[in-house]
């Protein structure tokens, strides 16, 4: 073979090898360039997802503030419903305590005016009757407590006068006073007593007609 071919056949080699190393270039850059798209695409979805996390986080943040608000307006309620229940149990108590003292007071006016009433029963005949003019003013007594209703006084008052003048004119009226005011006092059987008695001794008196009127309307 002549030096001119071998010349070429080199010269054909060279560019041949030449080609072949482009190419190989060509596609190594090309595979490069695909990673490098896909790891783009890789990082552009991670930075899309991290987004999307953080939206959702806010969120969350948003319910739970709300959430929080509303457990400290259900606790100021809740605290504020106790201190109500507290103060109304207070306020009961209170007026529980008021009441069963202003009874436990009238059970001893009660029992007080049951003594002196069944000390006045168990005595013997009364004495010889004073003076008129104590016995007037025992009546005018009895009658003045009876009208600013002091119904005990007036009880008193009209048995005093009962004693200083057992066949006085105004004996059946004190008698039914007496009821009268034992009814006042929600004492409904010692008031009977006392109606019956105007009935038994004074039978067609007009305090009759009243002492009958009330135990009727006892019944």
């Amino acid at each position: 073979m002549s030096l001119i071919h071998r010349l070429i056949l080199f010269s054909i080699w060279i560019l041949l090898n030449g080609c072949l190393t482009t190419r190989a270039e060509l596609r190594e850059v090309e595979q490069q360039r695909t990673q490098v798209s896909a790891a783009q695409e890789r990082q552009a979805q991670a930075v899309a997802r991290l987004d999307e996390y953080d939206q959702q986080f806010r969120n969350l943040s948003g319910r739970l503030d709300v959430a929080e608000n509303q457990i400290v307006q259900i606790n100021a309620g809740h605290s504020d419903r106790q201190s109500q229940d507290i103060k109304m149990r207070e306020d009961f108590d209170a007026k529980f305590k008021a009441y069963e003292e202003a009874l436990k007071k009238l059970e001893l006016e009660v029992k007080s005016l049951n003594d002196e009433l069944r000390t006045l029963k168990t005595k013997k005949e009364a004495p010889p009757a004073a003076k008129t003019g104590s016995a007037k003013d025992a009546y005018a007594n009895a009658e003045a407590a009876f009208g600013r209703k002091d119904w005990k006084q007036a009880i008193v008052e009209y048995e005093n006068y009962r004693k200083a003048a057992p066949k006085g004119k105004s004996y059946p009226a004190a008698t039914l006073k007496i009821g009268m005011s034992f009814h006042e006092l929600n004492m409904k059987d010692e008031a009977k007593a006392f109606y019956e008695e105007v009935l038994a001794k004074f039978p067609e008196s007009k305090e009759a007609k009243k002492a009958s009127q009330r135990l009727k309307s006892m019944k």
